[in-house]
């Protein structure tokens, strides 16, 4: 069987403390037909350096300015060839054989237009935890962007259906990507096993940095998909979304140890939907915020050991 081109694209912007890693990582892979290309925004931390170290083993590579995230990676995609196309951001890295079982995945699976697998998130602490995703199921995905992107392969038959990025949005590009292939029914599949890729959580990334921008786009893209699907979904349950969307962004900031925000956006989603009260995330991520990260997971491991 022939084995079909992947692309993979990295966009890039002053990130050399971890870029290195990024492009080994992909470089180290076991698939033979692999197009690599990155897309530097025109650094001054010596990212073109790196670049230019690994250039004989490039598909391309450039250092200039674009107009952000999603024109990096739209001008990857455009001006790539493969059958199969990723982005892998400059701090999260592939697994070894990532690309092979993606690949093998879509083989066996025909009629799947986007494969995806777990994830291992590693923090600045050194800790690190794997993030096993559910299968998809449209209801679930509305309440929560559960497709981890640095461990997702899409076929490039779905993007000439969907179109590419939307380059006004600055955080939530691959929750709009996956919500204009549901309305459209792409179909999804959840790749089994050890994890694909590891997602790097550090103070300087965009989740940590702007917490209301994040939560503005997210809803918005969240308010596309009801109107693509006919708004057929309860108001309650849309209302109780939205307020999800202010759960997931409030975990975000609680990590990176910004308690005060965290309790703001915990405050706005109750004030949207009394409903998360019954969610354990709120009262995590409360306790979070109230305690502080060391605090919490000390409880945690004790209630662990305590078999509760």
């Amino acid at each position: 069987m022939s084995l079909p081109k992947v692309s993979v694209v990295t966009p890039s912007y002053n990130q050399a403390q971890f870029l290195e890693k990024t492009i080994q990582s992909v470089l180290a892979q076991d698939y033979p037909n692999l197009e690599y290309r990155v897309y530097d925004g025109g650094s001054t931390d010596g990212s073109a350096a790196l670049c230019a170290k690994y250039a004989s083993r490039l598909a391309f590579w450039v250092s200039r300015e674009d107009q952000g995230q999603a024109d990096a990676i739209n001008q990857g995609w455009r001006d790539s060839s493969g059958e199969i196309v990723a982005y892998l951001n400059a701090d999260d890295q592939y697994k070894p054989g990532a690309v092979r079982r993606a690949v093998e995945f879509l083989q066996e699976h025909p009629e799947t237009g986007i494969v995806y697998g777990s994830l291992s998130s590693r923090f600045e602490n050194g800790s690190q935890r794997v993030i096993v995703p559910q299968k998809f199921d449209l209801r679930s995905f509305l309440l929560e962007n559960f497709i981890p992107q640095p461990a997702t392969f899409i076929r490039r038959s779905v993007l000439d259906r969907i179109g590419l990025m939307n380059p006004d949005l600055r955080y939530c590009l691959d929750y709009d990507l996956w919500m204009r292939a549901a309305a459209s029914g792409v179909r999804f599949g959840r790749l089994d096993g050890e994890p694909l890729a590891i997602f790097r959580f550090w103070e300087g990334s965009k989740t940590s940095g702007d917490p209301e921008g994040w939560v503005k786009e997210r809803i918005a893209v969240l308010e596309s998909g009801f109107a693509a699907h006919g708004n057929g979904f309860p108001t309650e349950f849309q209302k109780y979304a939205k307020a999800r969307s202010y759960l997931t962004v409030a975990y975000g900031v609680s990590l990176s140890g910004d308690s005060f925000s965290a309790r703001r956006l915990l405050q706005k989603a109750l004030e949207l939907s009394p409903r998360v009260l019954l969610d354990s995330q709120f009262w995590r991520i409360k306790t979070t915020a109230l305690l502080g990260n060391r605090v919490s997971r000390l409880l945690r491991r004790l209630k662990w050991r305590a078999g509760g």
